[in-house]
């Protein structure tokens, strides 16, 4: 494998680290969301 290729292929996964970390991110925001959404919903339902 030439300098190159491997320059090449570390970029490649230079990138997919970064792409995995931004949607892991983004999940991490959603589920902060959700939660507070749950916790919510289940302190009106247990108001009765």
């Amino acid at each position: 494998m030439e300098l190159q290729e491997v320059k090449q292929k570390l970029s490649e996964l230079e990138n997919r680290i970064a792409t995995r970390e931004k949607e892991m991110e983004e999940d991490r925001v959603l589920i902060r969301y959700l939660q507070g959404y749950v916790a919510g919903v289940d302190s009106l339902l247990n108001q009765n």
